[in-house]
């Protein structure tokens, strides 16, 4: 049988995880975009090396025509060269769903053959049953890692299936996703490097190839951050990502220019022709100069512009100064004089996929400046793929020549300083992929991406780079508590995700899933609970943006956007004409937030018609038998791809509050009759939810149902959001909150006993959704994994009724969840699982819904509530808490709260 050819062939190298002094070592997948023979499905087979372990985009085994013999299955990969091999790693898959989970088909056993050439092929390896994932495994459970014995070296490499498969409805299938094949360990690239250490931090010149390859900056205590902000080689890249290099191409930093035919001139595949190094008396070098630079393509065609730079340590800051002449007409498409590409999320499935790694160094920014003097667009280098619900824009200009701004950056290897860049004879810039695929930040000569040149122009720009201490910029968490390490930790996850995280439109500043991420006004309540914790601090540009006035902007374009039933739709509910329900009851809560913080009276009387319309779509959806909204079926909610009909009790309880929210907003602009009727709303809400939701002898213990079908049949998850808010808000009564608290404390020791649980984390549900299942994927997103801003709802719940010490009670839980950012960031995807570890998630670096946790130390166990009159202070302080101190803005002002020995003072900050 021949050898099947993929639409695109790319070597790939890939940066392993390796010890300092291995840093230059440099691991290949060779299977990666190579030719594919197999015993059946032969048109599917080159599925297998495209870089992407989809599940339902899979070769499987077929008998249409049968295949005879049946057994054993195979396939077989092409290397083109003999390599000396160490690893084969397998995800196995078919295309079958089974309504939630994809149904994966695993062989019985595997053998493994390599040779150079095909008819003489010898085992080097087998994998028994035991060592294989079952069918319908848990879906981090589906990889599988075969370490090939040492000295294993061949073209061709053989993966037979003799015992056919284990899912049992169909034994003689067998079904991969993606087979990856690495060798043995290749040397990088050898570059001429010279460093450059001073107060700025250091950074490391190719001397050869004219780039960065490395920068640290110095953190507020004087060290070095621990890891570079410069990308390096991706993990890996699919082959659809890479077919332009878009990707795989952008790591470092360096000068460029591309034609408007999209022809890319580089400064690294150019030589310098001069080298000087610039040294003090001790030997330390302070600057380095490369002259006559001719910027060229990959393939070594010279560009129009030739090059000077100069690179200098000064006055505690790196300077970059590049001189261009142009000695050809050119007509430039983009630029970037220089460019730096920070270290990359993960893109659409890189995670799950396994070409970028959660620990691997990882960036992204945020520039807050005003957004009049931002000029936005879009270039085709950055539309990494499409997906509608992202915004629009991918390139940003600050409008202002020669001005300073500070990049917020949020990373996962906790840096404590952020960028503050500078720029003379140009233009700062932002630039990213979609979902963060990649990001650039750098300076420009021209405002607008495309300009023409002459022949003879000449242009000098400089870009000046320096640390500054994140906490003294932008927003912050402002607390003083006994356990100052838990204090630190939440204020570093608060201050990185709200000022360096959570934006996804930087012209428009739309607080979403993320940088680049989607636009979705469902998390507008989580980050106007984080926003009424923080305080501002120092200006993080020259011409900046408050975080009130931005988060205003966003509250108004979700505004805009709600049709004449009264729903948003707003980035991903616009996809779904509406459906996420949900959102309008979040945004009825974000706006009393916003307006409770602020004191924009104004605002709160220019939107309440819309409020209104929105809270009366589900006032008219009240059912007369029950006095519960009702739901119409296949109704999605908060949890992706659960459907259901009837009365969804996370509803009613947002609705609840949602009302009361209205009714307060309708007291501060002088209506307190129409108040009263949202009140009362409420408040019959609230008895309906009691009357008929709440099932005192639910299997497990008492609890309210997560929501009741048409039929009246409930259903008893314990699903968090159906749960905790209803003790959070006041709905449930205080006996009835202590019975909840107790079933869950029951069935989380029980967890805890049986699967592991972590405690790090508020579990999405407490029973498995499918009783089928036997649980056996349970404590994965849906099934019982953590959607992690939740956690700020249970941490709230538990305050509230005095269960904060202990293994169960609030500060455990929000000291774990502390520590678990400390740790890993939560970047990897949108959930972790009920161990505790980062899901094997789609397409979401990270959810920046977290950023409200760190609000429920404040909110809950300290007890602090705004409202329109006063502050209010109830809180619950763990034993051994003799003190507690926060910061908050309140109408508009700063606001220092102190709780000591069971006395509150409240006092304006001067």
């Amino acid at each position: 049988m021949g050898f099947l050819r993929s639409s695109a062939v790319l070597w790939l190298l890939c940066l392993s995880q390796l010890s300092p002094a291995e840093e230059a070592v440099y691991r290949m997948n060779f299977a990666l975009g190579r030719e594919v023979a197999a015993s059946s499905s032969a048109k599917l087979a080159p599925i297998i090396v495209d870089g992407k372990a989809q599940a339902n985009a899979s070769w499987y085994t077929s008998w249409d025509p049968p295949q005879d013999p049946a057994r054993p299955s195979w396939v077989m990969i092409d290397l083109r060269d003999a390599h000396s091999l160490a690893q084969v790693t397998i995800a196995f898959s078919i295309a079958a769903y089974d309504g939630i989970y994809d149904v994966w088909a695993p062989p019985q056993a595997i053998v493994v053959e390599v040779g150079n050439d095909i008819q003489d092929m010898k085992p080097v390896t087998a994998v028994p049953s035991e060592r294989i994932p079952e069918q319908g495994a848990c879906p981090e459970r589906r990889w599988l890692d075969v370490d090939l014995p040492a000295g294993t070296k061949g073209r061709f490499v053989k993966l037979l299936f003799p015992d056919g498969g284990k899912l049992s409805v169909m034994p003689n299938v067998v079904g991969l996703a993606e087979v990856q094949i690495f060798g043995e360990a290749l040397p990088a690239r050898v570059r001429n490097d010279i460093a450059i250490e001073d107060a700025f931090g250091r950074v490391d010149v190719d001397l050869d190839a004219p780039e960065l390859t490395d920068l640290f900056l110095r953190e507020p205590d004087g060290k070095l951050s621990a890891r570079s902000l410069l990308a390096d080689w991706p993990r890996g890249v699919t082959l659809l990502e890479s077919k332009d290099n878009r990707i795989y191409e952008r790591h470092g930093a360096y000068t460029y220019v591309s034609d408007r035919s999209g022809r890319r001139y580089e400064s690294r595949y150019g030589k310098p022709k001069r080298t000087s190094v610039e040294r003090r008396p001790d030997g330390r070098i302070t600057g380095i100069r490369l002259d006559a630079i001719r910027l060229t393509t990959k393939d070594g065609v010279a560009g129009p512009v030739e090059e000077d730079w100069r690179i200098e340590a000064h006055n505690g800051a790196l300077s970059w100064t590049v001189v261009q002449r142009w000695v050809e007409p050119a007509s430039i498409g983009i630029s970037g004089t220089p460019a730096l590409y920070l270290a990359r999320f993960g893109g659409q499935g890189a995670f799950r996929d396994r070409r970028v790694a959660p620990i691997d160094p990882q960036v992204t920014t945020t520039l807050w400046y005003d957004p009049a003097m931002i000029v936005a667009g879009t270039h085709p280098d950055y539309e990494t793929y499409s997906f509608p619900a992202t915004t629009e824009y991918r390139t940003f200009t600050l409008a202002k020549r020669d001005t300073w701004a500070t990049y917020k950056l949020f990373t996962n290897f906790h840096l404590q300083s952020d960028i503050r860049a500078s720029v003379t004879g140009g233009f700062l810039y932002r630039r990213a992929g979609v979902r963060n695929d990649f990001n650039e930040i750098g300076v420009t000569t021209e405002q607008s991406l495309a300009f023409e040149r002459r022949a003879g122009d000449v242009d000098e720009i400089s870009f000046t780079l320096a640390p500054s201490d994140k906490r003294t910029t932008g927003e912050q968490l402002s607390v003083q508590i006994p356990d100052r390490a838990l204090a630190q930790r939440l204020g570093d996850l608060h201050g990185s995700v709200l000022n360096g995280g959570v934006i996804s439109d930087q012209k428009r500043f739309d607080f979403g899933n993320g940088s680049e991420d989607v636009n979705y006004a469902g998390s507008a309540d989580f980050q106007a609970l984080a926003l009424s914790v923080s305080i501002p601090t120092k200006a993080s540009a020259e011409f900046t943006i408050n975080a009130n006035d931005a988060f205003k902007g966003h509250l108004e374009r979700i505004l805009a956007t709600v049709d004449e039933r009264g729903l948003t739709r707003f980035g991903f509910n616009a996809q779904n004409s509406g459906a996420l329900l949900d959102d309008n009851l979040h945004v009825i809560s974000a706006v009393r937030h916003y307006i409770v913080r602020s004191g924009d009276r104004a605002f709160a009387e220019r939107v309440l018609p819309t409020l209104a319309g929105m809270a009366d779509f589900f006032i008219r959806g009240i059912d007369r038998e029950t006095g519960l909204f009702k739901t119409l079926a296949g109704t999605n909610w908060y949890y992706d791809g659960i459907k259901f009909s009837g009365f969804n009790t996370y509803y009613q309880a947002f609705l609840y509050q949602a009302l009361m929210d209205l009714a307060d907003i309708l007291v501060l602009t002088g209506q307190p009759r129409e108040a009263e009727v949202r009140r009362d709303e409420a408040h019959r809400l609230a008895a309906a939810i009691n009357a008929k939701l709440w099932m005192p002898a639910a299997p497990g213990g008492p609890r309210y149902a997560d929501w009741v079908d048409e039929t009246g049949k409930p259903a008893l998850h314990f699903i968090d959001i159906a749960q905790f808010p209803l003790i959070a808000f006041g709905i449930a009564p205080r006996d009835r909150a202590l019975m909840i608290l107790a079933t869950a404390d029951k069935r989380l020791q029980e967890l805890k006993q049986r699967f592991g649980y972590s405690r790090e984390a508020t579990l999405s549900l407490l029973w498995p959704l499918s009783a089928g299942r036997s649980e056996q994927c349970f404590g994965t997103y849906f099934y019982g994994g953590s959607v992690l801003a939740s956690t700020y709802w249970e941490v709230v719940a538990r305050a509230r009724v005095g269960n904060v010490d202990g293994e169960w009670g609030a500060l455990r839980l929000l000291e774990n969840f502390a520590r678990h950012f400390e740790r890993t960031s939560f970047v990897g995807s949108n959930s972790i699982d009920i161990r505790g570890h980062v899901s094997p998630g789609g397409d979401e670096g990270y959810l920046a819904d977290m950023v409200v946790v760190p609000a429920a130390l404040v909110h809950g166990i300290m007890g602090i509530s705004t409202g329109w009159k006063e502050i209010t202070v109830a809180p619950a302080l763990p034993r051994g808490w003799h003190e507690a101190k926060a910061a908050v803005m309140w109408m508009g002002r700063i606001y220092d709260i102190t709780i000591s020995d069971g006395t509150t003072s409240v006092a304006r900050r001067r």
